[in-house]
């Protein structure tokens, strides 16, 4: 992702949406009228309230296709939905059957934005949790803490973690959680397991393995309290 390089992107996300625009039919045409296209939320990018989404393919350099998008929460009925798009430089909308779910373009929808996420797999054991209740709110705040950033260096010197704990997780993978926090700062660094199978945990360690996770203090406190 061009404005997160550093955060690893959501495979089925992608595939998702590529196997979508694949299967897409055209269902019915609709107005052609430049004036109409507001109806359908596809009023131009340049448009100071457009709600327009501009989905381009490419091969390399080659753009493969491009549309615009504009509703896509249309119902057509028995649980199908349907989407309005017009292609460049027309003012022709189609009405498409295609359920695109959410498009969404803030970058956390699209990658793996939170401290954890359950494509790793659950935690079965973590070390120095005391309850299972501990355990429960420990994985809550973990899904629910955003990353801010994602550097390669320590944010202070001669930074030595708050909390260290190995985390078991189904089937058996690891990865060893350290928290550092100090003055108003928080950080977060694993250290994944080089074993581990899971291809989410794999594809998390070729971006996150070592790096320093910056999170919200408050958040981190809540964290810091399951281990109390």
């Amino acid at each position: 992702m061009n404005e997160k390089p550093e955060v690893p992107v959501l495979q089925e996300r992608i595939r998702r949406l590529l196997t979508t625009i694949a299967e897409a039919e055209f269902f019915a045409r609709k107005s052609n009228k430049p004036e109409n296209l507001a109806q359908f939320n596809l009023s131009p990018l340049k448009s100071k309230n457009s709600r327009v989404i501009e989905v381009e393919l490419k091969a390399g350099d080659d753009v493969v296709q491009n549309f615009e998008l504009g509703d896509i929460n249309v119902d057509l009925g028995r649980g199908a939905k349907a989407a309005y798009i017009k292609f460049e430089n027309q003012f022709q909308v189609w009405e498409i059957i295609a359920d695109f779910v959410n498009m969404d373009l803030k970058w956390q929808n699209w990658t793996y934005a939170n401290l954890w996420d359950l494509r790793y797999g659950r935690l079965s054991e973590v070390e120095n949790i005391k309850s299972p209740e501990n355990m429960i709110y420990l994985l809550k705040y973990l899904l629910n803490t955003s990353l801010e950033s994602v550097s390669d260096e320590p944010f202070f010197a001669n930074a030595k973690p708050l909390i260290t704990s190995r985390f078991v997780v189904e089937n058996g993978n690891y990865a060893t959680f350290n928290l550092y926090k100090q003055n108003d700062e928080a950080y977060v660094r694993f250290e994944f397991d080089a074993e581990n199978q899971n291809p989410h945990l794999r594809l998390a360690s070729m971006y996150l393995n070592n790096k320093y996770l910056k999170i919200n203090p408050k958040k981190a406190e809540k964290i810091i309290e399951q281990f109390k």
